[in-house]
């Protein structure tokens, strides 16, 4: 997998409003190439590769209150090196229902866990003249089955471990071949959003994916 991510912080009376987009793409084991179809032998047969890409996926980091994105912080500090850490454990109701869609869906309840470390330097957080500074992230997902492998509600899970890197001196590191393909197919994705929207309103793999299904519907009653 290969995934691209823009955002930025805008400081407001509550706190702090990140505008967030990210692409999300599945590759060839071997080749490196973006998949537009991928064999599953699970199910012995090839399936249609449906990537992510999620506009927006915004939040608001609050100076008080409830919530994860309140303070205080979790984050351990070492010297200068700095780790905040947040656990994210999804229990709500599935956007894909079993009923509705049996091939997709993993069940009525979309239970998952997101597991993030970001690590920086202090000096750079306390620093009120850093704007932006360097930083790595590592994180992990522990879900249910992505809907377009078609496993439907058979025993399993998927577990996704990645790493990332901020970059600060322009799009240069992404591989070529990415960077086209994201030019050439998601091309809004390698800016952060320029306008507000709701965090209520942020969308997910299986939000879009619902979508892309209901939109082959429509299609295929229009043939």
């Amino acid at each position: 997998t290969y995934g691209i991510g823009a955002s930025h912080i805008e400081e407001v009376e509550e706190g702090w409003r990140i505008y967030h987009r990210e692409v999300f793409y599945y590759l060839d084991a071997d080749t490196g190439e973006v998949l537009q179809d991928w064999y599953n032998p699970f199910i012995d047969r090839k399936v249609d590769v449906f990537h992510i890409a999620n506009d927006p996926v915004n939040g608001t980091f609050r100076r008080e209150g409830e919530g994860v994105l309140s303070a205080p912080y979790p984050y351990a500090l070492y010297g200068d090196d700095l780790v905040f850490q947040w656990n994210f454990y999804i229990f709500h109701e599935a956007d894909l229902k079993l009923e509705e869609y049996p091939l997709h869906s993993a069940g009525n309840v979309d239970q998952h866990a997101e597991l993030w470390g970001i690590q920086g330097k202090m000096s750079d957080v306390v620093d009120p003249d850093v704007m932006s500074a360097p930083s790595t992230t590592s994180w992990s997902r522990v879900a249910q089955w992505i809907p377009f492998m078609e496993m439907g509600n058979r025993p399993g899970n998927i577990v996704n471990h990645s790493h990332a890197f901020k970059l600060m001196n322009g799009l240069d590191p992404i591989p070529r071949h990415i960077l086209d393909y994201t030019e050439k197919n998601f091309p809004e994705y390698l800016e952060s959003p320029k306008e507000w929207v709701s965090p209520q309103f942020n969308e997910s793999s299986y939000s879009n994916y619902k979508e892309h299904l209901e939109s082959q519907k429509t299609q295929g009653q229009e043939d």
